[in-house]
């Protein structure tokens, strides 16, 4: 059901025609819960802050909004700011094009590796959405 799993964080592992995806998605969150998350964000900005950087640092991969506000939500702190501009389509996603290891037994130990490491997004964003 599509409108469950969009209005849901994914962890996912998907094959293209030329590629491999896999990470973290949250693609559409819908405006009141965003604005949630925003008040937690600024109740709670230090443990926010870092469990984005603890992810980012491990997965070397950055935490990012497809989709944002052409004028951000305002903030009172600086740091969130970046992250208050944030409307949809949230993710860390590894890609890797095609080639010659693709399918090798390496690929789902790189996957399960990447998934683990982003545990901690992921667990952060189902909060708002089991309530």
């Amino acid at each position: 059901d599509v409108e469950w799993w969009a209005e849901n964080p994914c962890l996912y592992f998907e094959i293209n025609p030329d590629r491999v995806h896999y990470g973290f998605f949250f693609y559409r969150v819908r405006p009141q819960l965003m604005e949630t998350i925003r008040r937690d964000m600024v109740e709670n900005p230090d443990n926010f802050l870092k469990m984005i950087r603890k992810v980012e640092k491990d997965t070397g991969i950055p935490v990012t909004a497809d989709e944002q506000y052409k004028r951000p939500k305002p903030t009172d702190n600086p740091k969130l700011e970046p992250y208050f501009a944030w409307k949809g389509q949230i993710g860390c996603v590894a890609e890797e094009a095609f080639n010659p290891e693709t399918f090798g037994p390496e690929l789902g130990e790189r996957v399960k590796k990447l998934i683990t490491q982003l545990m901690p997004l992921y667990d952060y964003f189902c909060k708002f959405t089991q309530q």
